[in-house]
């Protein structure tokens, strides 16, 4: 051991150049300060400790503490091996408090933290990011974690800021939660826990609302249609292409039977949307339900909140729909402008028959029938038979006052004569009134008229007619037709019609219920599958009224399993 002049101490140092050394050549020094100075390897400059070399800190329980910035060389490795030290940095600073530059990285991490742990504790995180503190500036944003790739590539390449993948866990893997906050994609300020915007241009944001729904600010369901008019705009009415599948094409006729929808603006639900399908031109999203902005016209007069819609004239407009047009949509806006955009609830409806209509045909019948002239000539007729019975009577008075003191008989005949003049005049009164009645009854109010529903109801209820043929159906509480009832649908209840079997190797049918049996009714039944030559029939006997019926088979089927089926239809 040397000690100096100057104070300092060596160790097995015969020249010590600090305040107390090991080893020849000062492999272990400290300072005036109590600082350690050097190590073999380690030297410590500028308040900062450098470790040249391959050195390594001893284990043990011990932490090292550095007070000031600390700098791992390029090419250089830090590792911390496995024991019970942590490694920790306290830092009270306002910059960056810590910093990993890879400048010349070409492969692998610029931070890489791993751990095979196999009896890790509930809560082991592989990084974990707590920031919390009152801040003293206001109006700041701070960010747990915050990650931006913006690399370019020569030829092609992909950017991720962030992959998350979870996996192996028995119970279950979860890729991200997000326990609290909003999330927001292309959304830089979220108002919702989840938002999404496309482009980030902060328009019509879809997003989960407090109701658990997902929505954004449109309120129509759209879907994808093939079209070959591709400069189709938002708002015009569209029908169907009858000559390409699936297809629908800008509506050219006024009353279009085949209008289908609305070109959408910006559907909150879209259907029919394979990837890429929003590129394709020849796609267009039609608006099928909700609220959409659709083009309209005046031309067949001011359109009125909940007007119905058809095609326009001009193409892929709307205009105001006459009775039994089909239609579109509902309009939610008045407008009296010549051409405008009105929002519209689409609400589609075929071409049908309306009290309208009927009653315009039945007064076109009536007019046909020139019931006015025969009503005239019938009151011509009777004022001129009462204008002859006047002058006739006139002529027996005059008569008969001539003749009165000679012929006391000719009182009674004359009396009699009144009486019966009395009568013609009540029978042409009659008769008038009864013109009159006759022409109140073609008013088209007590014929044809709309109930509650919106049903038709001819002469309350009941159709009456030598023939009647319809094109598509009728439905009428009693049709009755002289000779023949024709039509493409006649609707039968359940009550006077079905279908019913006997189960193989039994002689009848369960009880068909329906209260249109009763004594009297005629039931007709028709097997729908082979009988084996055996006659199906029923026995009034078994008729229990208002309640059921049986149909029984002669004999059973000579195969034990197969069941008789049949129809039966009852007509009073």
């Amino acid at each position: 051991m040397r000690i100096t002049s100057g104070g300092n101490v060596g160790i097995g140092d015969t020249s010590p150049s600090a305040l107390f050394t090991v080893g020849s050549g000062d492999l272990f020094q400290v300072n005036s300060s109590g600082q350690i100075a050097a190590v073999a390897g380690y030297t410590q400059g500028s308040g900062n400790f450098s470790i040249s070399g391959s050195g390594t800190f001893g284990t043990g329980t011990g932490a090292i503490s550095l007070n000031g910035d600390t700098t791992i060389a390029a090419g250089k490795n830090f590792t911390l091996a496995m024991g019970t030290g942590k490694f920790l940095q306290i830092y009270s600073g306002v910059e960056t408090a810590a910093t990993i530059s890879a400048n010349s990285l070409t492969s692998g991490n610029i931070l890489s933290l791993t751990s095979n742990s196999t009896a890790a504790a509930a809560g082991n995180t592989g990084l974990n990011i707590a920031i919390s503190g009152a801040n003293a500036t206001n109006g700041i944003t701070r960010y747990g974690l915050q990650s931006a790739v913006t690399a370019t590539n020569a030829t092609s390449g992909t950017n991720v800021a962030g992959y998350f993948s979870a996996s192996g866990a028995t119970t279950a893997n979860y890729g991200l939660i997000v326990a609290s906050g909003n999330v927001g994609v292309g959304v830089t300020a979220p108002a919702y826990k989840f938002m999404v915007d496309w482009n980030g241009d902060g328009t019509n944001s879809a997003y989960v609302d407090n109701s658990n729904a997902w929505t954004n600010g449109s309120a129509d369901y759209a879907e994808y249609f093939f079209t070959k008019d591709t400069d189709l705009q938002a708002g015009e009415a569209v029908c169907v292409d009858s000559e390409n599948d699936n297809a629908v094409k800008r509506c050219q006729n006024s009353g279009d039977n085949d209008i289908i929808g609305i070109i959408s603006t910006s559907p909150s639900v879209l259907g029919n949307a394979p990837i890429g399908r929003d590129k394709d031109p020849n796609y267009v999203k039609t608006a099928m339900l909700g609220q959409i902005p659709g083009k309209v016209s005046t031309e067949n007069g001011e359109i009125e909140i909940g007007d119905n819609m058809t095609s326009a004239e001009i193409p892929g407009y709307m205009r105001k729909a006459n009775a039994g047009e089909s239609t579109v949509g509902v309009a939610l806006e008045n407008f009296d402008g010549t051409k405008g955009t009105i929002q519209i609830l689409i609400s589609r409806r075929n071409q049908s028959l309306t009290v309208e209509k009927v009653e315009q045909a039945v007064s076109e019948n009536i007019a046909n029938m020139d019931i006015k002239d025969k009503v005239d000539n019938i009151m011509a007729e009777a004022k001129e038979n009462l204008d002859m019975q006047i002058e006739s009577t006139g002529q027996s008075l005059k008569q008969i006052q001539n003749d009165f003191v000679q012929q006391d008989s000719a009182v009674a005949a004359l009396q009699e004569m009144q009486i019966k003049i009395q009568k013609q005049v009540d029978l042409i009164a009659e008769q008038a009134e009864t013109a009159a009645d006759f022409i109140d009854s073609l008013k088209i109010s007590g014929i044809v008229y709309k109930d509650a529903l919106g049903n038709l109801n001819l002469l309350n209820g009941k159709i009456l007619a030598k023939d009647i043929e319809v094109e598509n159906s009728i439905k009428a509480k009693d049709i009755e037709a002289e000779n023949n009832l024709k039509g493409k649908n006649i609707e039968l209840s359940n009550d006077v019609s079905g279908t019913g079997k006997i189960k193989g190797g039994e002689l009848k049918s369960e009880p068909i219920l329906t209260k249109e049996a009763e004594e009297g009714a005629k039931i007709y039944i028709t097997a729908k599958n082979s009988t084996e030559g055996k006659t199906l029939y029923y026995d009034e006997k078994e008729i229990k009224n208002k309640e059921s019926f049986v149909v029984r088979i002669d004999s059973p089927a000579l195969e034990e399993d197969k069941d008789i089926e049949f129809n039966w239809l009852i007509i009073k």
